[in-house]
């Protein structure tokens, strides 16, 4: 069975897409910020969580409920056999919610000074490349003659033709500054 245009455009447009730098870039940074999150996650809970509980003398919110209706148990009367089914608890569990918003807080902290350090070291990084660009640059510049601009060269070439075609010594075009311009 041979494919239709369609189906073989699709093919060829999805390869285009999956090739793209841009997907693989996207798939990268998705495994990397899978990686990052379990590197977070056990900064937060083996680390900071402990000395967080330390601070709120060991209080665990993920218990604290409110209960609108309390759960019953099965009992059965003896008289009549007859067993009365149990009733789940029904509750608004917000210590829970509490506890993940101090998790999502903590995380904050923890993700804003992992990159303001990274930050402050690329930015030491980036200034020493440019100390040592700069040092290269000055001391390439005392060994090169400095560059003359293309409009100085036209400049130039335009005097020297004016100079070798006009015998009239009237014009004093040599006088220009056109040699001193750099």
């Amino acid at each position: 069975m041979k494919p239709t245009k369609q189906a073989k455009k699709f093919l060829d447009e999805f390869k285009e897409f999956i090739s793209r730098g841009s997907v693989i870039d996207l798939s990268i940074g998705l495994i990397m910020g899978t990686a990052f999150t379990a590197i977070v996650n056990s900064l937060v809970k083996e680390i900071f969580m402990p000395l967080f509980s330390m601070l709120v003398s060991g209080i665990d919110f993920t218990h604290w409920k409110y209960i609108l209706k309390p759960g019953t148990e099965a009992v059965e009367n003896t008289t009549t056999g007859i067993i009365t089914n149990a009733s789940a608890e029904i509750a608004i569990t917000y210590g829970n919610f509490i506890q993940q918003v101090v998790n999502f807080l903590i995380m904050s902290v923890v993700v804003f000074l992992m990159v303001k350090a990274i930050n402050k070291v690329r930015h030491l990084m980036d200034a020493e490349a440019e100390a040592a660009s700069k040092a290269q640059g000055e001391a390439g510049s005392l060994n090169q003659p400095p560059q003359t601009t293309e409009d100085i060269l036209l400049l130039r070439e335009i005097r020297d033709l004016l100079k070798t075609s006009q015998p009239d010594d009237s014009l004093d075009i040599g006088s220009t500054s056109l040699d001193n311009m750099e």
